[in-house]
């Protein structure tokens, strides 16, 4: 909107001043995560794109640079709306970042929307959302601080600039109070396209990515982020695609039961939220509809627990979503203690997530995640206890629901809460640092198994949390090993289905009855 006001350059050192202070806030507050060696190339790259960028700013004609924004604004406000299914660049290497950081550069230089590529190549790189966050947002006032300086240094930025600049400070201050205000009450989901649709229309806005991230179950990760769950993710995508009336067709290769003699029938399976359909026959489906169905909510980590199970199985199944009808009748006639997951198969129905993890494995034919090995079993039956008592009580009981849930219904966090976990979380992440330093390439060794996949929706679930931002980078041992089971198809199909992570309504009854008191 300046452009049609305002001379090019002076709305280009209007917003790089402006975005610099917004942003440089942020930024110091995620300087522990960090990573200098991932981020170098993108600064050395935006280097040498201000330069290039601040030319173009200086010589190309101001309708031909009002044209260039505007194209700039509107793909990228459709990227954020569309999000398609670009190719992943998970192999580049540091040559196509500092690539990336050029072309940062250049439009940050020539425009002063630092970010924009910066942004969509973390995606691409499916890095988790907090590491995406420590990657664009520095590189982001990188470019900020050296076009200031290039806008400067060659006379670009006049008196005039300085009085504007001097009297929109009033107005960023109200809405930097507004942002922190609104933050954490809107899911990832409205944000995104709240940002997208506004700077499609009157210009640039900060566009944050899903937690990778945040995290994509085949129904909601329920984490685009990230380290994005027992209540802060979702689990598979359902809505993918509908064939017939309230049917969805699967999305995996269904794998029967080992104790059916019939041939199993290939499919293709997703999550769907049936809390509203009737599982009758016909209605034009071309497939009929899995016998295996997972109950729950999308952001409850053992829901996710199981759910990821199920994809790395390659299970058919559907999901059935609970939240409107958490703690009523109809859940408590699955679940007699009122709790989730449950699962059912045919007539089958079985409660609690290791029961139903260790049936999964049993039942279907696939990868199997119990060791044959007794002490190795007796090391994973150690780790799923450990998650019971330890790092679930602490990690997301404690904090996540105090950082991610309660906000999110504008309930106020309880800091008593949070800071008597702390100390207690900082051993959890301690222990599960030294033995992933043990045991190599996953929880037992070399191979997954039960206590991976349990394990890892809280350490997804947990880091959206800020104290994640200074805790989680003094153990690399298990970046890495997120990194590995992020790598795994079934956490991508996962996590590339997931939904918006909405609010949990049902957990305002929390505050009474499902909340530490200190």
């Amino acid at each position: 909107m300046w452009l049609h006001f305002l001379a090019p350059t002076q709305a280009a050192a209007l917003i790089v001043a402006f975005g610099l202070i917004v942003q440089g806030v942020s930024v110091w507050k995620l300087r522990h995560a960090i990573k200098w060696p991932r981020l170098v190339p993108f600064l050395i790259g935006g280097a040498i794109g201000v330069p290039i960028g601040g030319e173009l700013l200086r010589w190309t004609p101001p309708r031909n640079l009002r044209i260039a924004v505007g194209a700039i604004l509107v793909l990228f406000s459709l990227y954020n709306l569309i999000r398609p299914n670009l190719a992943s660049a998970a192999r580049a290497g540091v040559i196509a970042d500092g690539a990336v950081g050029v072309a940062n550069g250049v439009i940050g230089g020539a425009t002063g929307l630092a970010g924009i590529a910066a942004v969509i190549w973390c995606s691409l790189r499916g890095w988790p959302p907090a590491e995406q966050r420590a990657v664009f947002q520095p590189s982001g006032v990188a470019v900020f601080a050296i076009t200031a300086l290039w806008l400067g240094g060659t006379g670009m930025i006049s008196a005039n600039t300085l009085t504007l600049f001097f009297i929109g400070l009033p107005v960023l201050a109200v809405g930097t109070w507004a942002r922190l205000k609104l933050f954490g009450k809107l899911d990832d989901q409205a944000f995104r396209r709240g940002s997208a649709n506004l700077a499609a229309v009157v210009g640039p806005q900060p566009a944050r990515p899903g937690p990778i991230m945040p995290v994509s179950y085949s129904g909601r990760m329920h984490a685009k982020d990230s380290f994005p769950l027992a209540l802060d993710q979702g689990i598979a995508r359902p809505y993918v695609r509908t064939v017939g009336p309230k049917r969805s067709r699967p999305a995996f290769p269904r794998r029967s039961p080992k104790h059916c003699t019939s041939p199993a029938h290939r499919a293709k399976g997703l999550w769907r939220n049936l809390s509203d359909c009737k599982s009758q026959p016909g209605g034009g489906l071309e497939n009929p509809m899995p016998d295996v169905t997972l109950f729950g909510f999308p952001r409850s980590v053992y829901v996710q627990m199981a759910g990821i199970v199920l994809t790395h199985k390659e299970v058919a199944y559907t999901f059935h979503d609970l939240e409107a009808e958490m703690n009523t009748p109809s859940h408590i006639a699955l679940h007699p203690f009122e709790r989730v997951p449950i699962l059912q198969h045919g007539d089958f129905v079985v409660y609690e997530t290791a029961a139903i993890v260790g049936y999964i494995d049993n039942a279907f034919d696939g990868p199997k995640l119990t060791p044959a090995d007794p002490r190795q079993r007796a090391r994973m039956n150690q780790w799923i206890s450990a998650v019971n008592g330890y790092y679930y009580p602490n990690l997301i009981y404690h904090v996540s629901h105090e950082r991610n849930v309660f906000p999110q219904l504008g309930i106020p966090s309880d800091e008593k809460v949070v800071a008597h976990a702390i100390p207690k979380v900082e051993v959890c992440l301690q222990v599960l640092e030294r033995e992933l330093l043990d045991s190599g390439q996953f929880l037992l060794g070399p191979e997954l198994s039960l206590a991976d996949f349990y394990m890892l929706p809280i350490i997804h679930a947990f880091g959206f949390a800020p104290e994640a931002l200074t805790m989680y980078p003094k153990h690399q041992a298990i970046y890495a090993w997120r990194d590995r089971m992020e790598a795994l198809p079934a956490l991508k199909r996962f996590r590339a289905a997931q939904p918006p992570r909405a609010p949990i309504e049902h957990a305002r009854r929390w505050v009474e009855g499902h909340r530490p008191k200190y």
